[in-house]
């Protein structure tokens, strides 16, 4: 019986750091904000972002809230990705055609005719870093270590696409190292807690092989352009469980506590004298 429930505990708590990826996206020129399931295949409309219609750039951050950049007013944002309501952070006083942003946790990455700066989260407000060259339509950060095309890169590095060619970027200088080319991947990219690298063309979400950059259409529902595209990452591995999951888990521990007293009440031996 203990085993029983120590199994059933250990299953529970496996469960609750599940690998799942969850993607959002904002169809091209419209205010539209969509999620993409990558374990069921399913994409939903989320709502209206209240932006501009050129709105791009989407990067979650480590601390679970979803940020934007709406290059009209130059202003980040973070979204609801529950109802896409869009709630001012402050003006990045930075915005260009390409624009978008990544994250890393403490501070975001972005780039805008053709450079690199950092981003506070907590204010909106821009530091320059350097030039990319070439300018990039798209960022993300490896949320662990990865290998690339051979080589080894450590969580939080910065990559970044530009016309099918997939960069890695120096987050000191702004600099930008061609790693190859992707098959078409050319305006929006974002690494998943579940280890893949997902980029968007035309024809719908891709997955991209990190060896042969060769891209593999997962859906093609979505629209004709996505400026944005941001990987949930608090369902990552190491997730806080649900306080549902944690209530099954306080019980089945304290069951397996209960079982443990009884069996050791039922080996105490009694003697008299």
């Amino acid at each position: 019986m203990k085993k029983i429930i120590l199994a059933t505990a250990a299953a529970m708590l496996l469960s609750s750091t599940a690998n799942a990826t969850v993607l959002f996206y904002q169809e091209g020129f419209s205010n539209n904000l969509y999620s993409y399931d990558t374990d069921t295949a399913t994409e939903t409309l989320v709502g209206d972002l209240g932006l501009g219609a050129d709105s791009t750039g989407l990067s979650f951050g480590l601390n679970g809230a979803l940020y934007a950049f709406e290059r009209a007013s130059q202003s980040l944002y973070t979204i609801n990705t529950a109802t896409a309501a869009a709630t001012l952070v402050g003006n990045a006083g930075i915005g260009a055609e390409d624009f978008t942003i990544s994250l890393d946790g403490t501070q975001g990455f972005a780039t805008a005719s053709g450079s690199l700066y950092s981003i506070d989260l907590a204010t909106g407000g821009s530091t320059l870093i350097g030039a990319t060259s070439p300018t990039l339509d798209g960022l993300t950060t490896a949320l662990t270590d990865v290998t690339i095309n051979g080589s080894m890169f450590a969580a939080g590095s910065i990559f970044g696409v530009d016309s099918g060619d997939i960069f890695s970027v120096d987050v000191l200088t702004g600099a930008s190292s061609l790693l190859g080319s992707s098959s078409g991947v050319n305006e929006a990219l974002a690494f998943g807690s579940d280890g893949f690298l997902y980029g968007y063309t035309g024809g719908g979400l891709n997955t991209i092989d990190l060896d042969t950059f060769a891209s593999t259409q997962i859906f093609d529902g979505t629209p004709g352009n996505v400026f944005g595209l941001a990987a949930q990452t608090n369902r990552s591995v190491g997730a806080v469980p649900e306080p549902a999951t944690w209530a099954f888990m306080i019980f089945g521990f304290g069951a397996i506590g209960g079982a443990m007293r009884r069996q050791r009440k039922a080996n105490v031996k009694v003697s008299y004298a």
